[in-house]
């Protein structure tokens, strides 16, 4: 936040910024929330304990949620292509480099077992081309290059 706040040259950065806060506070807060609720409850911390209880299944598709505002997946990256389009280089690098990859990370390490069944599934994959399409009809309108890639990503 601080390095989008200082290292932007363009105007709009003020504005990515409260985004890019909003996505912080909204997908982060909650997460951490869940993993203390699903620790608390198994008592244990250990991802393999929590797979064989059917008490944190709806804690799991929380995390999916928030994990995937961490990814470029639509519909949830709505925040993405603003702070992108208004950060610097590096900055937009940064944010590509970890917090996208470790979104990433955190849906396959948490729920990948959980929800296997759901990702395999014909409805999830019919799902996830119709908003392919949508996004990629959303991209096409784009005429600043750092948001089209963040679109195409």
């Amino acid at each position: 936040l601080f390095l989008l706040i200082s290292e932007s040259p363009y105007s709009e950065r003020f504005v990515a910024s409260w985004y890019l806060l909003g996505y912080v506070v909204f997908s982060s807060l909650p997460m951490l929330l869940c993993i203390l609720y699903l620790g608390g409850v198994m008592g244990s911390y250990s991802i393999q304990s929590w797979k064989d209880s059917f008490v944190g299944f709806g804690v799991f598709i929380i995390l999916a949620v928030m994990f995937i505002t961490k990814i470029p997946l639509p519909p949830f990256h709505v925040w993405l292509p603003i702070v992108h389009a208004e950060a610097s280089s590096p900055v937009s690098m940064l944010l590509s480099g970890y917090v996208m990859k470790l979104g990433l990370l955190g849906v396959l390490r948490f729920c990948y077992f959980v929800l296997s069944d759901f990702v395999f599934s014909y409805w999830y994959v019919g799902l996830s081309l119709v908003f392919a399409v949508l996004f990629f009809f959303s991209a096409s309108r784009e005429l600043d290059g750092k948001r089209w890639l963040i679109f195409l990503s």
